[in-house]
C-alpha cells in the first residue's frame, strides 16, 4: 500500500485541529482567528523557529565549546560571545519577524482560550505574581540583568507550539516574550499576549 504523504501543513492542519478539539482549546478566545488562520499561523511560526534555530546553531558552532569544569567567569564570556554573534547575525531584524500577525493571533488564542479554561485565573494569577513588571523590551537585546524569570504555567505550555531547546517562552507584564536561554536575549516578543481587564 502506497505511504500517504505528510507534509508540514499535514501535520499543522491536524494539530490545530487537535487544539480546536481539546478541553482548553474549547475555550478559544472570543477573537480567535479562523482555523485556516491558526493553521497557516503554525506552519508560519515552525519555519520561522527552524530558521532561528539553525543561525543559533552556526552561531554556536563558531564559539569555543567550554571544558565541563569551566568557571562562572567563562560560563558568562561564553554567553556574551555567543548573543554578540547572533546579535550581528539579526543586526536588521525587528520586532515581530517570528512573532508575524498570524503567529500573534494564533498565541493569543492558545493564550486567551487557557484564561477562559477551569483555573485559567489562577493561571494568569501565577504568571503576575512572578512576572517583572512592565519592562522596556527591545528584540536583539540582553535579558535584563538581575529581573527574575517568570512562571509560565504547565498546562499553558503543553497547549503552546513546542519550541527548540534553544527557546523559551516568557512572560514581562502582560507581554509575551521569546527568550533565548543559552544566548540570554530577546528574540521577539508580543505586547498584551495576556488581555487586561476590559480587554
Amino acid at each position: 500500500m502506497r505511504a500517504i504523504s505528510r507534509t508540514p501543513s499535514y501535520f499543522a492542519a491536524c494539530l490545530v485541529v487537535a487544539w480546536l478539539t481539546s478541553t482548553s482549546a474549547g475555550h478559544l478566545h472570543a477573537s480567535s482567528a479562523p482555523a485556516d488562520d491558526l493553521v497557516s499561523g503554525l506552519k508560519q511560526f515552525n519555519d520561522l523557529l527552524d530558521a532561528y534555530a539553525e543561525l543559533h546553531r552556526k552561531a554556536a558552532a563558531s564559539i569555543p565549546a567550554l571544558e565541563r569544569n569551566a568557571t562562572p567567569e567563562k560560563i558568562s564570556t561564553a554567553e556574551h560571545l555567543l548573543a554578540g554573534r547572533i546579535i550581528a547575525a539579526r543586526a536588521h531584524v525587528k520586532r515581530g519577524s517570528i512573532f508575524t500577525p498570524d503567529v500573534r493571533r494564533l498565541l493569543r488564542s492558545i493564550i486567551g482560550g487557557e484564561i477562559e479554561a477551569p483555573g485559567g485565573a489562577l493561571a494568569v494569577a501565577a504568571i503576575m505574581e512572578s512576572a517583572p513588571r512592565k519592562l522596556k523590551l527591545k528584540v536583539n537585546a540582553p535579558y535584563p540583568e538581575g529581573v527574575p524569570l517568570s512562571t509560565v504555567p504547565p498546562a499553558l505550555l503543553l497547549t503552546l507550539p513546542k519550541l527548540p531547546d534553544v527557546l523559551e517562552y516568557r512572560f514581562i507584564g502582560r507581554d509575551l516574550i521569546l527568550r533565548d536561554n543559552r544566548a540570554n536575549i530577546v528574540v521577539d516578543y508580543i505586547e498584551e499576549a495576556i488581555p487586561g481587564a476590559g480587554s
